[in-house]
């Protein structure tokens, strides 16, 4: 199923960044046709996007203001996913953004109102990574029996309290990026096998943000506050 989606220029500014960073960007991937593979719930406000079965390697641009009123977008059963959503359309206050039973997911753009809080909410997946991105908003992260995280060079204006949560996992890493806001316990790491935490920027202290519990192998490192220089 091949399509040219009118969404599908919010993936070409990334093309070039990602020839050096790690991407699902590959030759020969399926562009899925969102009114294909997704359907709206009116009664719960919700969209529901389904991969197909045999097609393993997808890219998927969800446009949602044809869905004004959808305050929540869920992805399932993907195999391997690049995935570019824009839900500036959208007039909710708090959205949220489920992908459950996946195998690799990368977000490649997302777009949101400052205004609005979105959530991500990940669950049973071999592998998620958001990388380059810009959340202007208030932005959430919570992933459950995730097998490998990364979050790379990314910007987050508001992180709440949990902002980050992550549980059983085998490798979370968070490299590079910016927290302009954050609060006490705003990254919470429970049950991951290896934690790598480097060269991140924080509003408060790295200790304070971070909660860690039954995580054995720890890597922080160069860490720092906005105002410090880098050593």
């Amino acid at each position: 199923m091949s399509y040219k989606s009118p969404l599908f220029h919010l993936l070409l500014p990334l093309l070039l960044p990602l020839v050096s960073a790690y991407t699902l960007l590959h030759p020969g991937q399926q562009t899925l046709d969102q009114h294909q593979v997704c359907s709206y719930q009116p009664e719960s406000r919700s969209v529901i996007c389904r991969c197909q079965e045999n097609e393993s390697r997808n890219i998927l641009a969800l446009q949602l203001d044809s869905f004004p009123q959808a305050g929540q977008v869920s992805i399932k059963s993907c195999t391997e996913l690049l995935l570019a959503v824009d839900l500036s359309g959208v007039n909710q206050d708090i959205i949220s953004l489920t992908l459950t039973d996946c195998g690799e997911v990368q977000i490649g753009n997302i777009k949101f109102s400052e205004d609005q809080k979105l959530n991500i909410e990940l669950e049973n997946m071999d592998k998620f990574s958001i990388q380059k991105q810009t959340f202007k908003g208030s932005t959430s992260i919570s992933s459950t029996n995730v097998k490998e995280l990364l979050i790379y060079k990314t910007t987050f204006s508001h992180l709440p309290n949990p902002g980050i949560k992550i549980a059983k996992s085998a490798k979370v890493s968070i490299i590079d990026c910016v927290f302009i806001q954050t609060s006490p316990g705003s990254i919470s790491v429970n049950s991951v096998d290896e934690v790598e935490i480097i060269n991140n920027q924080f509003s408060i202290d790295t200790i304070e943000v971070i909660e860690l519990k039954e995580s054995p192998n720890l890597y922080i490192s160069c860490n720092r506050l906005h105002e410090e220089a880098v050593n």
